[in-house]
């Protein structure tokens, strides 16, 4: 497997304008509850929105699930971490990567059980990765440990979903 290396970059840059925009956002709940899904749903969008047909109506749909999937996403791991003790991040991770994996399968209407399996094993991934990150990334304080977060799992989530996406049949 051949990683694109703009996919990576596209990761990394998601994590890091979520990472940016939170410690500047208005402390209104509903923007910063969606906010991170929104700037993910974007990125998912313009990396894996291709769909069947090109018409500016399929375009509009695959951006609107792209979106949806992208703050269910998120808002549904961030319930599970704060509500959930033991390993928090690992089943965050899964829980967003299938969320992700499903609005993927919706939008590209094939392959949906191996697409969110693929995306949702993505996702424990990054989840396992950042368990064995979190004490080492604690000792540079809250901004780098968050920041680690969001770009390790993004740009896993991210690099599975083109992957995929580069495999499905056309």
């Amino acid at each position: 497997m051949s990683v694109r290396w703009v996919t990576v970059l596209a990761g990394v840059l998601s994590g890091v304008v979520v990472w940016a925009g939170m410690e500047r956002l208005p402390a209104w709940p509903p923007l910063r509850d969606a906010y991170p899904g929104l700037v993910f749903g974007l990125f998912l969008f313009a990396l894996c929105g291709r769909t069947a047909s090109a018409s500016t109506r399929a375009r509009l749909v695959a951006l609107g699930v792209s979106l949806v999937a992208s703050v269910a996403s998120w808002r549904l791991a961030v319930s599970l971490f704060a509500h959930w003790p033991a390993l928090p991040f690992v089943l965050s991770g899964a829980l967003g990567g299938a969320v992700v994996g499903a609005g993927c399968a919706a939008l590209w209407r094939s392959r949906a059980l191996q697409v969110t399996a693929s995306l949702t094993a993505a996702g424990l991934l990054g989840g396992v990765v950042f368990q064995l990150l979190d004490p080492w990334l604690h000792t540079f304080g809250e901004h780098v440990w968050s920041l680690g977060l969001l770009i390790e799992w993004q740009t896993l989530v991210l690099v599975t979903a083109t992957w995929l996406r580069d495999r499905a049949p056309r």
